[in-house]
């Protein structure tokens, strides 16, 4: 896991899943073309994974998902 504050925070059970992981480089910090192909070379749902991350909630976990442009960003502050 990439944070510590994630051991305890993290919205999603399984820690190897492909969202988990997603959510991971958005919390470190990626672009929306690197996430999509990502995404895609896993085989994954791009449109679910973009929905479930721009929801800001899961699990009864919330976040605030920034996303300017091409870049994206989750504020790992503001989970909870």
């Amino acid at each position: 896991m990439a944070h510590k504050l994630l051991e305890t925070n993290m919205p999603f059970k399984q820690k190897n899943s492909l969202i988990a992981r997603a959510f991971v480089m958005c919390i470190e910090g990626t672009t929306r073309i690197k996430l999509k192909r990502f995404i895609e070379r896993e085989s994954g749902n791009v449109q679910r994974i973009f929905r479930v991350l721009r929801s800001g909630e899961y699990n009864e976990k919330k976040w605030k998902f920034d996303e300017d442009g091409r870049n994206i960003k989750i504020d790992i502050n503001r989970i909870r």
